[in-house]
C-alpha cells in the first residue's frame, strides 16, 4: 500500500481518534489553526504546494512482535503511556505522479534529529505503519523547515531516492557510526545524570521518567539499527559474518546507560 493511500485512512481527532489531532489538506489545516508559530512555517509549503495533505501530531507505539525491539531487549519502554511516541507534522501528498510522506520531527537540535531518527525506524520496520512505503518517506526536524520547499521539489525528480537524501541529511550531524554513538552515549549519561534533579523540579515525575525511557530506547535503537545497516563494518568487524554482526550491535546496545522504571520512580 503506497503512504497517500495509508496516511488518508487514518482518522483524526474530528472523529474521535487520539492517533492524530488534524489530518486534511494542508489548506484547511492553516484555516482552522490556532498555532500561529506552526502556520507560519508551513504557509510557504502551502503557498508552493497548495494541493498537499497534512497528518498533525501523529502518534503511535513501539512493537513488542518486531525482532529488532525483542532484540534490543528494553521492557521499560512497553511501561510508557499508549501512544506515548509523537510527530509533530506528517505532509503527504503527489508530485509529478510520485507519491511521498515528509515527516518532519519537533526541535531543531543535533539530538532532535537523532531522536527523530529513531522514530523514522519505529514507523518503517517491520510490522510499522509504512514498512511497505519506506522509501516514499523522508523525516526530518524543524531545522530544516526551510529548506521543504526545495525538498518537495527534489521527490519529484526522476531520478531522487529518499534512501541517499537521507544518508546527505545524516552526514550534517555525524561522521560514521562511531561519531554517532559516541554523542549517544554521552547524552545519554547526562540525561541519567540528571535524572534526580530533574525528577525535584516537578509536580509529576512520570514527565521525566517516560521521556528518559523514551529517549534511552530511541538511542538504543538508533544504535542497533544504524550499526546492523553498516555493510562496512559487517565486513571490517565480523568478517561478514551476520550472526557476529548482530552479537556486536547487541553489546553497543547494551552499553547505554539508563536508569530502571522502578528506580526512578523511588528517586527522593
Amino acid at each position: 500500500m503506497a503512504v497517500v493511500e495509508i496516511l488518508r485512512e487514518i482518522e483524526d481527532s474530528r472523529k474521535g481518534s487520539n492517533q492524530t489531532k488534524f489530518n486534511g489538506f494542508l489548506e484547511d489545516f492553516l484555516n482552522v489553526t490556532e498555532n500561529e508559530a506552526l502556520k507560519e512555517k508551513l504557509q510557504p509549503i502551502h503557498d508552493a504546494f497548495p494541493d498537499l495533505m497534512v497528518c498533525t501530531e501523529f502518534r503511535f507505539n513501539v512493537n513488542k512482535k518486531t525482532i529488532s525491539n525483542q532484540i534490543i531487549r528494553y521492557k521499560d519502554v512497553f511501561k510508557l503511556p499508549y501512544n506515548y511516541f509523537d510527530v509533530s507534522v506528517i505532509l503527504y501528498g503527489t508530485i509529478n505522479d510520485k507519491e511521498f510522506g515528509l515527516i518532519i520531527a519537533d526541535g531543531d537540535r543535533k539530538i532532535d534529529y537523532f531522536l527523530a531518527k529513531g522514530m523514522y525506524y519505529l514507523l518503517t520496520e517491520q510490522y510499522a505503519i509504512f514498512e511497505e512505503c519506506r522509501n516514499e518517506i523522508l523525516m526530518i526536524t524543524y531545522a530544516h523547515v526551510e529548506e521543504v520547499v526545495e525538498i518537495l521539489n527534489s521527490f519529484g525528480e526522476p531520478n531522487f531516492r529518499v534512501g541517499p537524501f537521507q544518508r546527505k541529511l545524516d552526514r550534517r550531524y555525524y561522521n560514521g557510526f562511531y561519531d554517532l554513538q559516541s554523542f549517544l552515549m554521552e547524552f545519554a549519561q547526562e540525561l541519567l545524570d540528571n535524572t534526580n534533579e530533574d525528577i525535584k523540579k516537578v509536580n509529576d515525575r512520570s514527565v521525566v521518567i517516560f521521556r528518559n525511557i523514551a529517549t534511552w530506547f530511541l538511542f538504543k535503537k538508533l544504535i542497533y539499527v544504524q550499526y546492523m545497516s553498516n555493510r562496512d563494518l559487517l565486513r571490517e568487524e565480523s568478517g561478514g559474518d551476520s550472526k557476529a554482526h548482530r552479537t556486536k550491535a547487541k553489546e553497543f546496545v547494551d552499553q547505554v546507560p539508563y536508569i530502571p522504571f522502578s528506580e526512578m520512580w523511588r528517586m527522593k
